[in-house]
């Protein structure tokens, strides 16, 4: 069946310079998939125009490489090359990573390394702080939106849910993420109540974080009520950890938005270690 798909836009494609590769992911508003374009391989994400949702989803890409497209955005944002436009569907030309965190943390964990863990730790951290300097809440934050390139360098993808944090006109109100990285303050908000997408940001990071150095998340159920439950006792139990990783991990999970930091006040553990 992805045969066929696949065929199918090659055929399409036979106008432009693209030539399909293969399918990289599918999800309910757009698919990614690997190319050639321009004799570089890439990654094209398709928005389809009958949809709605994935109209928003690519207007909120787009609108986040804008603001996020400046001195060295390079090194911590996956580089938009490009984007076309059909008939049918809108695309971004991005450029292709190597393997994805969720990926990664399953290869790094058969031997694992504190030290491997803690560089990709530290990476992470810059790469967020470079988005909440320019005001930007990512809102998806996951193994899955975390690429690596050359030299294991991470970049940050997916910005279908991200917006603007400081727009006081329009503050952030629409509940979006993944449920096992989401903070415990969007289960409990009233329709139309105002969050901070920034401290969700660092939430999701202590989740991230804790899967990188346990292979396994600090919260899990069966059930999605389960788990709203689990994230919200805020419970979790750690492996033998150097102190200064567990710290950061527990900065990032504090429950009360009144005392978790903000990304520029968590420490880096890297520092500490080297």
């Amino acid at each position: 069946m992805e045969d066929d798909f696949i065929k199918k836009l090659n055929e399409a494609e036979k106008r432009d310079i693209i030539k399909i590769k293969n399918l990289l992911g599918k999800g309910a508003c757009s698919e990614v998939l690997h190319a050639k374009y321009d004799k570089k391989d890439v990654a094209i994400k398709l928005f389809k125009r009958k949809n709605k949702e994935a109209m928003l989803l690519y207007k909120n890409e787009l609108d986040a490489f804008k603001l996020l497209s400046q001195n060295n955005y390079a090194q911590f944002i996956v580089c938009l090359y490009d984007t076309l436009s059909t008939q049918r569907n809108l695309r971004l030309i991005m450029e292709l990573g190597k393997m994805t965190l969720r990926r990664k943390i399953s290869i790094m964990y058969k031997k694992f390394d504190i030290f491997e863990a803690t560089i990709i730790i530290e990476q992470i951290i810059k790469a967020v702080r470079f988005m909440h300097d320019r005001k930007i809440a990512h809102r998806d934050l996951k193994p899955e939106n975390m690429l690596f390139f050359q030299n294991n360098n991470i970049k940050i993808c997916d910005f279908g849910f991200a917006k603007p944090a400081n727009n006081i006109n329009r503050p952030l109100k629409t509940i979006c993420g993944t449920p096992p990285y989401m903070a415990p303050e969007l289960f409990r908000l009233r329709k139309n109540e105002p969050y901070n997408g920034l401290l969700i940001d660092v939430w999701a990071m202590g989740v991230l974080f804790f899967e990188i150095l346990h292979n396994r998340q600090p919260f899990q159920s069966t059930t999605l009520i389960g788990l709203k439950r689990s994230i919200s006792m805020n419970k979790y139990y750690f492996r033998p950890l150097p102190q200064i990783h567990k710290t950061l991990i527990n900065q990032c999970l504090t429950k009360s938005i009144y005392k978790r930091p903000y990304c520029n006040e968590l420490i880096i553990p890297v520092k500490k270690l080297s």
